[in-house]
């Protein structure tokens, strides 16, 4: 699960995705700056927009679910319309 963990924070662009536990519960990662990996021994860090952070050990994630629903939108291209000043130039 860690490694999956690994290659959800080095796609571009990042997709917020929700960290699953076995216990039913699950922590949402919003952004890339909300998440550490600990290297020895592991452990994940969450933080919450509040401050707090959650200690994840590996052996407690069920699995890691993107949230593809949340994704931004595309944008629409506008078509420009294009309008003929010459006309009121020439008045000035």
């Amino acid at each position: 699960m860690i490694n999956d963990i690994r290659e959800l924070l080095r796609a571009r662009p990042f997709i917020p995705f929700t960290i699953d536990l076995v216990d039913g519960g699950g922590i949402r990662v919003p952004t890339v700056d909300h998440i550490h990996i600990a290297p020895s021994p592991e452990r994940v860090f969450v933080w919450l927009d509040d401050g707090k952070y959650n200690v994840i050990r590996p052996l407690m994630i069920s699995r890691v679910t993107v949230d593809r629903k949340r994704r931004r939108p595309k944008l629409r291209r506008r078509r420009l319309s294009i309008v003929d000043n010459s006309a009121s130039a020439a008045k000035f």
